[in-house]
């Protein structure tokens, strides 16, 4: 995911408390990997196996050493990472993403609730959201579209996950 790696984390510090992040955290993990993982960090503990796992595919230890100075997953390791990504994201949440999607991000941002900004950094780390063809976009897992919430399958029937860009 070289837009992660690429990405430039200069100047942002980890915020466990904010909201963008707790969201993302909560789609990337599911709710009770999320709560597992922020209770193991609060408490110096580790997590299960197969939150341990989950955390490790989305860990680029190379990637962690560059912006946080460990490699090492830890609960909090991986914490402080994913906050900073985010926070980085945030800096310019609406970076690249056309208006075709962006139009449909904010429909929805209106219709559920979720705040605009979170929308725009979880369709970035997710799909890129950079173009049309971001709709399309299946990860190595089988996830796919803007947010990698449908999977393969459903993308097989052209009818892709996340947000439908109308009037193409």
């Amino acid at each position: 995911m070289s837009r992660l790696d690429s990405l430039s984390t200069a100047g942002i510090t980890a915020n466990l408390n904010d909201e963008t992040f707790l969201t993302y955290l909560a789609h990337q993990q599911g709710a009770g990997g999320a709560n597992a993982i922020l209770r193991a960090a609060k408490n110096g503990v580790t997590t299960s196996e197969k939150t341990t796992k989950n955390m490790s595919s989305n860990f680029n230890r190379r990637d962690a050493q560059r912006t946080i100075g460990t490699s090492t997953l830890t609960p909090t390791n991986f914490l402080n990472y994913w906050s900073i990504k985010v926070g980085a994201f945030k800096k310019n949440p609406s970076a690249n993403i056309p208006t075709s999607i962006n139009d449909q991000l904010v429909r929805v941002s209106q219709e559920t609730g979720v705040s605009l900004v979170t929308l725009q950094v979880i369709c970035r780390i997710e799909s890129g959201c950079n173009g049309d063809s971001a709709v399309r976009v299946v990860n190595s897992y089988g996830y796919a579209g803007l947010f990698q919430l449908s999977n393969s399958e459903h993308m097989k029937s052209k009818k892709p996950g996340g947000i439908i860009v109308t009037g193409k």
